[in-house]
This record gives C-alpha cells, sequence and structure tokens, in this order.
C-alpha cells in the first residue's frame, strides 16, 4: 500500500508542477502584452486633438485593436 501511495503522489505533483510553471509564464506573458495596450491609449488621451487635427483616428484604433489582440491570444490560451 504505501508503495501505491507514493506512485500516486509522483502522477499527481507531476502535472501540478508543469501547469504551475505554465500558468506563471502565460501571466508572466499576459502582462508584457497588457502594458503596450496601456502605454498607447495614454499617448492617445494625450495627443487626441493631434490625432483629430492629423485625421489619424482610424490608425490610432486599429494599431489599439492590434494591441489587444496580442493580449487577448494569451488570456484566452
Amino acid at each position: 500500500h504505501s508503495c501505491d501511495c507514493h506512485h500516486q503522489i509522483y502522477i499527481f505533483s507531476f502535472p501540478q508542477r508543469f501547469y504551475i510553471a505554465t500558468s506563471r509564464q502565460l501571466k508572466r506573458l499576459g502582462s508584457k502584452t497588457r502594458s503596450p495596450i496601456f502605454n498607447h491609449f495614454n499617448e492617445t488621451l494625450t495627443g487626441a486633438s493631434i490625432i483629430r487635427a492629423f485625421q489619424a483616428e482610424t490608425r490610432f484604433v486599429l494599431d489599439s485593436d492590434s494591441k489587444v489582440d496580442a493580449n487577448q491570444i494569451f488570456m484566452f490560451t
């Protein structure tokens, strides 16, 4: 019986360690891809009048969308 117990512990601990390491990496990548979203949003708010003056709204919206899409890949992986 004691041998079976050690075998079960190994079976359950290996996936747990793998999951924890993978989860940490995904969280790190998620936060790494979230930072450009906040930077872009701040720059957009700061330069909103200039963006409108040069009629560059579409370019900024598309750029924002691509940054959000890159972040969402890690959130739903």
